[in-house]
């Protein structure tokens, strides 16, 4: 009864814009890389703050240190995984 000829969804993010799997995946850990930045320093600022306001109290200094050391080793670990994904695109691409 119902026969839709013709319809089309156009591509939300322009022509030859993320046509492809990769180009979207690219754009997500793009995005994502630069929203990570904002985030890992708001949380050295917080580490900061709450070892301004331990006022030597340990449990609350080694709680600072903890925030503070996850931020870090947060901030390492986005580092390496955006090298890491370049090191095996140059990898990939030695093969062709």
């Amino acid at each position: 009864m119902f026969q839709f000829t013709g319809l089309q969804i156009p591509n939300p993010f322009g022509p030859g814009g993320l046509d492809t799997f990769q180009k979207l995946f690219d754009a997500v850990i793009t995005f994502l890389y630069y929203i990570a930045g904002p985030i890992v320093v708001g949380m050295i600022i917080f580490a900061g703050l709450k070892f301004l306001f331990a006022k030597g109290e340990p449990g609350k200094i080694t709680e600072a240190k903890n925030i503070l050391w996850y931020a870090i080793v947060g901030l390492v670990v986005i580092l390496i995984g955006r090298g890491f994904i370049a090191l095996l695109e140059s990898i990939i691409r030695l093969g062709q």
